[in-house]
């Protein structure tokens, strides 16, 4: 590199020019040489050098940043002035009220001026006419007044936060920044100006904006407090020299719809106390912006009870009111009971009747011409979508408890995905909302093929108290056992509260009930004789318990194996002390656990399970529970998580098991398991606690298990249940290809292509294009399952229709009986071949022709619930029944007679023809030496599975002497083995006549020859047949329909005089055997070629096809079958021509 010397400039002696060619005089005499003066052009030349010097990147990047700098002043002081023009006073802003204020006075700004107690300024009159001039909100009535109820506070820091926020505004307004003079130079301090003031804009900004006073597009907030806009022609004084670009008019807003709601005071009160209201407006914001909206709040928040009050206040039902029709507000429940409870809370709440807040469920519903507001399962709306694709009535839908993700939850989501887009392109747009608990939120926001555009997610706070969580140092395996300690020692030693204890089934409730009552004492909440009737109950449930228990699960140190899970009984409850609850740290604490849990303080226990009968039910939730003075202990299964809200609940004893039901798409096998719930229940199940005060949650796991063993989520019930029903009501709705339907979470490719295989079994598709048939379209106009459908559509024969109306009624309801009790008293005649099933058919009519149903139930063991349930589906079945026959003369009969032996065996043919996948044969045990025998006596082979079933101990078939040798079962439930639920009795023959797609046949057999059925007319042959793998021997048959050799056999009984018997007084006289036509050398001979191809030509080849070409042609065959007959047999074949056809025609 070259080395710079000192002073290189001054070193290079170029002389310096000086205007008039002369130097002054320099005191060190220093000569300086003058340098010619370049041209004009030369000078101009050189500027134009310079100019166009090329900028580098940086230089570039640094230009732009100074020029929109001051742009950003220029804008800033424009907005500033305009601010400045609109500034308000103290007493002015004091007319400005947040929403929370308007609604804890109770009167709305409105309100406030229209009474005169508040005078409106001119500046803020002047402020309002300028905005209408400007097109940018509406009048004061939409700026000022706020439901009541909504935009309320989020706690004391969020309050002082606003207060901050307003008082920057205030003082932004009322004392403006001066603005300062630009210049083309950028020094340094005024790049930190720059920043400064950019910064204290931006804060500006977005604390106005959050406020409400300024939207981000320039637009007021019609739904705030304040309204503070730019005006169109800020004062020229003020801006800087050079002027600033003029501000475009923002386009005219829609403006803000309110509908008035009166309200109690007392619904007002607790209205304000829901953390939802203090998301009103950004759901409402949300919802006008977003086409789909997904809202994730915690059970309580109150999100089922408000978001349809927001959106009826903001005015979403107005939409279609100038053609005389609201639009609706859909609101789905996975429950019915939901769907009512829902539906009278939120009318009672809005003071609306329930013609204006309606629902609508399988069995009934109070929807009106009026209704605005509609609660309604999920099976509803999608009946709906059948006949209305677009659902035109409708203008927003919520799907509710979203994530519990049942099938018809998934399947409306995916279907209203297709929807929404289409009606938003509609003068009517239609809004979704999925509200939620716990949902897995990216199944939604990442599946692009649901939502191609990811919808926004609105968090919802929760009023949760915090909640402590204590983890066992140990899992103990008997978890009812640790439960049991658990709420002794909780009920000893804690402070007051209630608790409550999650389970997984009824058996295990009630152990623990009777566990606590017998330790504990009762409590006058539970009425005279119920103490005493569970107790025999509950001796009931432990003497099958150990009857059921091997020695494996009696011992002392008994071990719980998830997969085949026994309910322990007394006994060992009270002996087992191998799992002691290991959170306590010390020995000692547990002896004195022991000694203490034998207190007298009281202890009210109350079970809660799905099929608990309502009046028990509502114990729980009654004002006995709230005003009892003593403890209560609620002892329920996941019902509680996140459906319902129990008051007053302080503690929680979380055991994490649940009892979930597994389904095998492909076998179709159902196992009820216990297992570990997911993380996202046990959170839920921990929250119960902190609903009204802190609590505590106990559970009796450890954390290396919730770490590990557990599930985020749960998974969907589309993945766990047979979509044999969701598939074929697809179908109906023209959905040819399910498998490219835009499911959050898709079932199996296996397990659609098991739908549509027994879907094609069924005939309820075709088996070419999976296109729907017209029985398949009867059997989706059904609510039931296809099988039962398909029992249904067949069973119009013999007068079996009422008989099969209520066996699949009774079929479609679970746990009919409590108990597994003896259950023969209703077998009588030939009723013993329909097993199970006629268990259920007499005890549906014993139950309708009892004149006091409710001792009947308990004399059978049977639920109440149940058989009302039961009842309802009977009549709605009847119901559509009779609209899709339009005969109308099916009735429920109570004293329906019982089914004679020739109903009985329709009835068991047409189970067989529903239930194509479910048949068993009895295990062949022969050759089995004495202990297989035993233990294979009730065995049963299944195709479904290559494991045995066996029949179950309380069916009515095991007194039968033999063993049936072929059944049909409705369901194959495992626990320690493989059992088959509602079984019937079915003969081996016929298999192949109604199951024939699911039977092998062979080729027909020489040996023996083929015969005529004169009955159907038709050709019969013999052949061997086989169902899947079993080889069932040899039956007679029609002669298969793609062989050429059934034309020959036609023609040989056709010569003989069985097709048509007048022509048998010729047989006699045929020049050839009629068994030449299926002879080798049958080409030899004209005769059997010409008629032999009149018959394949016009396909002929039973006496109903030959019959139908008769009566167009009565000549036909006459000239074929006269080369059969010499020459002087053929005018005495014409003269008797006629009556050989009229004869067989009769």
């Amino acid at each position: 590199m070259k080395r710079r010397r000192f002073n290189e400039k001054a070193r290079q002696g170029k002389a310096v020019s000086v205007k008039g060619g002369q130097a002054p005089p320099d005191t060190n005499y220093t000569v300086l040489i003058p340098r010619t003066n370049k041209s004009c052009n030369e000078e101009k030349a050189d500027q134009t050098s310079r100019t166009n010097k090329r900028l580098s990147s940086r230089q570039k990047k640094k230009l732009k940043a100074v020029i929109e700098n001051k742009r950003k002043k220029e804008k800033r002081a424009a907005i500033i002035n305009s601010l400045q023009s609109m500034s308000l006073s103290s007493s002015e802003m004091k007319l400005l009220h947040r929403s929370t204020d308007l609604s804890k006075n109770k009167l709305t700004a409105k309100e406030l001026i229209e009474r005169g107690s508040v005078d409106i300024p001119p500046l803020i009159n002047n402020s309002f006419e300028l905005i209408e001039e400007n097109g940018c909100g509406p009048n004061i009535g939409n700026i000022l007044i706020n439901k009541p109820g909504g935009g309320g506070g989020g706690g004391v820091k969020r309050r002082k936060q606003r207060k901050r926020r307003r008082h920057l505004v205030e003082k932004r307004i009322l004392e403006p920044r001066e603005l300062k003079d630009s210049s083309s130079d950028v020094s340094s301090s005024e790049e930190e100006e720059e920043s400064e003031e950019t910064t204290s804009h931006h804060e500006l900004m977005e604390t106005e904006q959050e406020e409400g006073t300024i939207s981000t597009d320039g637009h007021c907030a019609s739904n705030e407090s304040s309204c503070l806009l730019s005006s169109p022609d800020p004062p020229s004084s003020s801006l800087p020299s050079s002027s600033a670009p003029p501000i475009s008019a923002p386009p005219p807003a829609t403006p803000a719809v309110y509908v008035s709601v009166n309200r109690s005071g007392v619904v007002q009160s607790s209205r304000l106390s829901l953390p939802i209201l203090s998301e009103e407006h950004s759901i409402i914001a949300a919802v006008k912006e977003n086409p789909v909206v997904i809202i994730c709040g915690e059970t309580g928040s109150g999100k089922t009870t408000q978001v349809p009050q927001f959106l009826y206040e903001s005015g979403h039902t107005l939409l279609g009111a100038e053609s005389g029709k609201r639009s609706i507000i859909g609101i789905t429940e996975p429950r019915r009971v939901a769907a009512v409870s829902m539906a009278t809370r939120v009318g009672y709440e809005m003071d609306l009747p329930s013609s204006q807040v309606s629902y609508q469920i399988r069995y009934e519903g109070t929807v009106s011409q009026k209704t605005e507001i509609k609660f309604m399962t999920d099976g509803v709306l999608l009946k709906e979508i059948e006949k209305d694709f677009l659902l035109s009535n409708y203008s927003v839908l919520i799907i509710d408890e979203a994530h519990e993700r049942s099938v018809y939850s998934d399947i409306l989501i995916g279907l209203l995905s297709r929807i929404v887009p289409l009606r938003n392109k509609s003068e009517r747009p239609l809004k979704l909302i999925i509200m939620s608990a716990t949902l897995r939120v990216k199944d939604f926001t990442e599946n692009h093929v649901l939502f191609p555009t990811p919808p926004p997610v609105v968090k919802v706070e929760s009023r949760q108290f915090p909640v402590t969580v204590h983890f066992n140092r140990v899992t103990p395996l008997n978890y009812v056992l640790a439960a049991y300690r658990k709420v002794c020692k909780i009920h000893s030693s804690l402070p007051g509260g209630h608790i409550l204890v999650f389970l997984t089934g009824r058996q295990e409730i009630l152990q623990l009930v009777k566990k606590l009552e017998a330790t504990f004492p009762s409590s006058s909440l539970r009425p005279p004789g119920t103490r005493e009737e569970e107790e025999e109950e509950y001796k009931d449930l432990c003497l099958e318990n150990r009857d059921k228990l091997g020695e494996r699960e009696r011992r002392k140190d008994s071990y719980v194996n998830l997969d085949d899970y026994p309910i322990l009984s007394e006994d060992v409850l009270a002996n087992d002390s191998s799992c002691s609850d290991h959170s306590d740290s010390d020995s000692n604490e547990e002896a004195e656990f022991i000694s203490v849990s034998n207190s007298n303080q009281p202890l009210v226990v109350l079970p809660l399970y799905s099929t608990l009968e309502p009046e028990e039910q509502a114990k729980v939730f009654g004002s006995d529970v709230m005003a009892v003075s003593s403890r209560v202990c609620i002892v329920a299964t996941n019902v509680a998580e996140t459906s319902i809200t129990i008051p007053n609940v302080k503690y929680v004893v979380d055991t994490g098991k649940v009892k979930r039901k597994y389904y095998d798409s492909v076998t179709g096998v159902s196992t009820l398991k216990v297992d570990w719930v997911s993380k996202a229940s046990a959170n839920q199940r921990a929250g119960r606690a902190g609903r009204t005060e802190p609590g505590h949650c106990y559970r009796l796991y450890s954390s290396a298990v919730f770490q590990n063993n557990f599930i985020e989520f749960s998974e969907p019930d589309v993945t766990q249940q047979p979509v044999d029903g969701l598939v074929l009501q697809m179908k109906a709705m023209n959905i040819i290809k399910v498998i490219n339907f835009p499911f959050p979470t898709p079932p199996s490719k296996e397990a659609l292509k098991a739908a549509e295989d027994l879907l094609v079994h069924l005939g309820a598709i075709d088996s070419e294009r999976l296109a729907i048939t017209s029985v398949g379209r009867t059997m989706a106009s059904l609510p039931v399952s296809p099988s039962f459908a398909k029992m249904i559509s067949l069973s119009h024969q013999n007068g079996c229709l009422p008989y099969m109306v209520i066996l699949v009624s009774a079929l479609s309801v679970r746990e009919i009986f409590q108990n597994e009790i003896d259950k023969k008293w209703t077998i009588k005649g030939e009723g013993r071949l329909l097993g199970d099933l006629m268990v259920l058919l007499g005890a549906v009519q014993g139950y309708e022709r009892a004149l006091n149903r409710n001792e009947y139930c308990k004399m059978r063991g049977l639920r109440i619930k149940a058989m009302d349930e039961i009842r309802k589906l009977r009549r709605q079945l009847t119901n559509t029944i009779n609209g899709i026959s339009g005969k109308g003369d099916l009735s429920l009969d109570p004293n329906l007679a019982l089914p004679t032996s020739e109903q009985v065996k329709v009835l068991r043919q047409l189970v067989l023809a529903g239930s194509p996948n479910k048949v068993a044969r009895k295990i062949d045990t022969s050759r089995m030496n004495v202990e297989e025998k035993k233990k294979y006596h009730y065995g049963y082979e299944c195709q479904l599975t290559d494991s045995p079933v066996y029949l179950p101990s309380s069916s009515s078939l095991c007194l039968s002497s033999p063993l049936p040798q072929f059944v049909v079962f409705q369901e194959l439930h495992e626990t320690t083995r493989l059992y088959m639920r509602n079984v019937s009795v079915i003969e081996a023959e016929w298999l192949p006549w109604l199951l024939p797609a699911r039977c092998v046949f062979s080729d027909p057999l020489e040996d023996p020859l083929p015969t005529f059925n004169t009955s159907s007319g038709r050709v019969y042959c013999h052949m061997k047949y086989s169902f899947g793998s079993w080889q069932l021997g040899v039956q007679s048959f029609p002669y298969p329909t793609d062989s050429l050799e059934r034309y020959k056999w036609f023609a040989v009984f056709l010569l003989k005089g069985e097709v048509a018997p007048g022509f048998s007084q010729f047989t006699d006289s045929l020049l050839t055997p009629p068994i030449t036509m299926v002879k080798s050398w049958a080409k030899l001979h004209k005769r059997t070629q010409v008629l032999l191809s009149s018959l394949v030509e016009n396909e002929v080849s039973s006496r109903q096809e030959l019959m139908n070409i008769w009566k167009t042609d009565p000549k036909y065959l006459l000239s074929h079958l006269a080369m059969w007959l010499p020459q002087r047999l053929h005018s005495s074949l014409s003269e008797k021509w006629s009556s050989i056809v009229n004869s067989t025609l009769e």
